[in-house]
């Protein structure tokens, strides 16, 4: 920042650093909190963030919410007999997929929206500015 320069580093933090794979039951237990909160530790003094930044959820509770609703989609269109399951919780994991789903949905279309129409307002008004994240 001191030279307006802004040094890139490489992300090695994220939810299928290990697989590509990943079970519902290990994405309904992914905390993005509490790793949004360890990625700060090894990044402290290094992230920015805009102004608008103050109400934004974790990127990651976004990427997982949208893993939720991709499953909850991809089940809803191949597999009809199974989304009736889902959608009556035949099983505690159904039940709490169901739950997670829409979370995710109400999540995602209330938060994620107004952020991003936050963001092009204060782009459009030029009042949009990157700042370190401490």
């Amino acid at each position: 920042m001191e030279t307006d320069e802004i040094e890139f580093i490489p992300n090695t933090h994220f939810l299928l650093k290990d697989s590509n794979r990943i079970s519902l039951g290990e994405l309904l237990a992914f905390d993005a909190g509490d790793f949004e909160r360890r990625v700060n530790l090894d990044l402290e003094g290094k992230r920015f963030k805009g102004s608008f930044t103050a109400t934004t959820g974790s990127p990651n509770n976004y990427f997982k919410n949208y893993l939720i609703i991709f499953a909850g989609s991809s089940i809803a269109r191949y597999r009809p007999y199974l989304w009736m399951d889902v959608l009556i919780g035949k099983t505690a994991e159904q039940a709490e997929f169901t739950l997670a789903l829409t979370g995710a949905l109400v999540k995602v279309t209330r938060h994620f929206f107004y952020n991003v129409r936050s963001a092009f307002g204060e782009i459009r008004d030029e009042r949009f500015r990157f700042k370190k994240y401490h």
